[in-house]
């Protein structure tokens, strides 16, 4: 299989970007100047050096390497346009291969507060909304730093515009991993340019009123600029303050091990705006405690997470009482690398930026599907339109709902639609109808399959649209066969289900009790396996700050009563035992138990990360519910404990978690304490989830399998 081939596109470089390169995608890096702090001795070994380029040959470059992927300074760099869109025109026009444009994005200056520097402001901000229109078309994919840089760009973009080709990955690091050092109470470090938008004579100011030589904390300042002589003055005679000029990055990581307080107070400097500060983001991957300004993008998660955050113009008794207060938190570094993501989101924006565009012929040929044609079918609300805009207020996995997406391979020509909320009379007519096919063969006709994924979606098409067959998944009926209160909707059920020319489950025992109830003639009826995104849920190594037990899901056959009283019971076992659960339940929870009423999926994946093993209680059902938080977990490296339901041993067995009976709590307990208790059987039992996902469990592979039912 041929290795993507990648290209970024720098306007200027910085050491920081240099060590990312080591996690990153390998590329081709051309840059046209470099910042104040670039170090080449940094890069690391294996790496290819970055080529500085004239702007020029770098659109060539574009036009005859022939990338596939080409990264792109962000559409908010008024001074880059001309050259942004150069570069766009060539990545479009590549000989070999039209490549996928993507950019990073973490800019919250206004572009038409610069342009109102020469132009009216009316005039300034429609040319801006003209050029950020026709410059993010021109992307594929953005990936967005902070929700600010966001709304930004969506003041001057349509929605379903920028929707469809955005997610936002708030600016996060993860723990540094330069050698452990020992945090230095009371050591303040400021690192960065010495100026006035980095808050230089603020910092100053504020360490004055403070007294803080009186009080035992020292200030480290290290940086260089047009202040430089200013800050060396101002120290000079202060035993408690020192000064480093530039000095090498090992340095610069060995100060921010000791510190206990990274100060940066961003200034707004004309139209120039803080983006993040990269001082912040590192003295976080060192669990430093944070002092700031509302500035910054990342000033919202600062603030939630315990770190101080300032207005720009706070008076200088206001910065030294911050400082005294950061100075004495009683957090440890610990404790401020726990609240950081188990992936540096940068890391992660960039596995999504360059994931392989679907349907375009690449490697993954599949036999027997190149002629197939369908359209997923969506129910209202629910559709790629609706997933994106989640997409755009926290990253979900996949472009479309349960990773469908993946169907564009092969050559399989797949859309789809989501479909309106049906009218009473269409509701109506349903009723009467009994489902018959007849009825669910309406005029509007596109070429090809229908699929749904499930039968509730399936009984919503009625009068809306045909296709050449119809397929559909089956979760929720067999569950509902018993109920009397259900017997009407369940016959209708069945005559529908019988209409159609193709069934699938994702529970291999539901596939005989599904084929039994719908009788002789009935279409037939295949297994198809789960899978989910192993990139979205990426394994991060078992190595918690905390013990902690996650559980994650509400859906109708969850077991709360059992779940809380399994967890009420590890609690009095191990008191220091975090437990946090996503549950829409009203069922009373044991105290010291959180429970989250929503959590996005994004969230998710972090929980899952931090998680020491993860829990699903299920009462009784043919579908395997829980399958999905188990395969998530799994991907992450995690081990699961979950109730022993039909079909679960398709999914989870003794070599990647535990299945306990239904409704025991105390086995459900039992296990998890001894998972608790033997931290290297659960590192071991998740290790072995992941590696089952990535061979047989991954959405791609599903989407495989279900084409393969098709082709049938």
């Amino acid at each position: 299989m041929r290795q993507v081939r990648v290209a970024r596109v720098y306007e200027s470089l910085r050491t920081a970007h240099l060590e990312r390169f080591a996690v990153m995608a390998p590329a081709t890096v051309l840059y046209h100047g470099t910042r104040y702090d670039y170090d080449l001795s940094v890069l690391p070994d294996g790496v290819p050096v970055p080529r500085q380029v004239s702007r020029p040959a770098a659109v060539r470059e574009l036009l005859t390497g022939g990338y596939d992927v080409v990264e792109l300074n962000e559409p908010l760099m008024t001074r880059r346009w001309p050259d942004l869109l150069a570069q766009l025109v060539a990545a479009r026009l590549a000989p070999r291969r039209r490549a996928l444009a993507v950019a990073y994005c973490i800019g919250l200056t206004d572009p038409a507060d610069e342009l109102a520097a020469r132009l009216p402001r009316p005039l300034a901000r429609l040319a801006t909304r003209v050029v950020l229109g026709v410059l993010v078309r021109g992307f594929d994919r953005l990936a967005f730093g902070t929700q600010g840089c966001y709304d930004l760009v969506a003041g001057y973009v349509p929605h379903r515009v920028l929707a469809r080709r955005a997610a936002v990955f708030p600016a996060l690091p993860t723990a540094c991993d330069c050698p452990p050092g020992e945090r230095e109470p009371g050591t303040v470090l400021f690192v960065g340019a010495f100026s006035e938008r980095k808050g230089v004579r603020q910092l100053l100011a504020g360490w004055e009123a403070l007294g803080a030589g009186a009080q035992g904390l020292r200030l480290h300042l290290i940086g260089k600029g047009p202040l430089l002589e200013h800050v060396q003055h101002w120290a000079a005679g202060r035993d408690e303050v020192r000064v480093d000029v530039d000095p090498p990055r090992s340095l610069v990581h060995e100060a921010l091990r000791r510190a206990h307080v990274l100060v940066l107070l961003s200034q707004r400097v004309g139209a120039w705006r803080e983006q993040v500060g990269l001082p912040l983001v590192e003295g976080l991957g060192h669990g430093c405690e944070v002092v700031t300004t509302s500035e910054t993008g990342l000033a919202g998660w600062l603030q939630a997470h315990g770190h101080e955050v300032l207005a720009p113009t706070a008076p200088a008794s206001q910065v030294a009482q911050a400082l005294a207060r950061a100075a004495g938190s009683p957090r440890d570094a610990g404790q401020v690398l726990a609240d950081l993501p188990t992936t540096d989101s940068r890391i992660a924006a960039d596995r999504w930026l360059l994931r392989p565009p679907t349907g375009r012929g690449q490697e993954t040929a599949m036999t027997g599907t190149s002629d197939v044609r369908a359209t997923v079918l969506f129910a209202p609300g629910k559709g790629p339109q609706a997933w994106a805009r989640r997409h755009a207020q926290s990253p979900v996995p996949g472009r479309w709902p349960y990773g469908l997406d993946g169907l564009e391979q092969g050559g399989a020509q797949v859309s789809a639609v989501e479909l309106r909320p049906p009218s009473a009379a269409a509701r109506l007519a349903r009723r009467a109808s009994a489902g018959r096919v007849s009825a669910l063969r309406p005029a509007t006709r596109v070429a090809g399959d229908l699929l749904c994924w499930d039968e509730q979606t399936a009984a919503q098409i009625h009068g809306t649209v045909r296709g050449e067959r119809l397929l559909s998944g089956v979760i929720w009926v067999t569950d509902r066969l018993d109920r009397p209160e259900a017997a009407a909707d369940v016959a209708r059920t069945r005559d529908l289900l019988r209409g159609l020319d193709g069934l699938w489950t994702l529970s291999r025992p539901q596939v005989d009790v599904l084929a039994q109830w719908l009788g002789p003639d009935a279409p037939p009826v295949s297994f198809l396996r789960f899978g989910v995104d192993p990139d979205f849920y990426g394994f991060a190594p078992y190595q918690q700050a905390e013990p902690m037990v996650v559980s994650i899901g509400g859906d109708r056959d969850r077991d709360p009563r059992t779940l809380f009283a399994a967890l009420e019971i590890v609690r009095s076992e191990r008191p220091d035992v975090r437990v946090v659960v996503q549950s829409s339940s009203k069922e009373p929870a044991p105290e010291g138990i959180e429970v989250l009423a929503h959590v996005p999926h994004a969230q998710v994946a972090e929980l899952y990360a931090r998680a020491s093993v993860v829990a699903v209680a299920t009462r009784p059902n043919q579908h395997v519910s829980g399958m999905t938080v188990a395969l998530e977990a799994m991907s992450t490296g995690r081990p699961v404990v979950i109730s022993d339901t039909p079909g679960m041993d398709d999914y989870v067995d003794e070599t990647t978690g535990r299945v306990v009976p239904v409704a025991d709590p105390a086995a459900m307990a039992a296990q998890i304490l001894a998972l608790l208790a033997d931290r290297g059987t659960a590192g071991t039992l998740g290790a072995a989830g992941r590696a089952a996902v990535e061979d047989r469990f991954t959405s791609t592979a599903m989407c495989r399998d279900l084409l393969g039912i098709l082709a049938r």
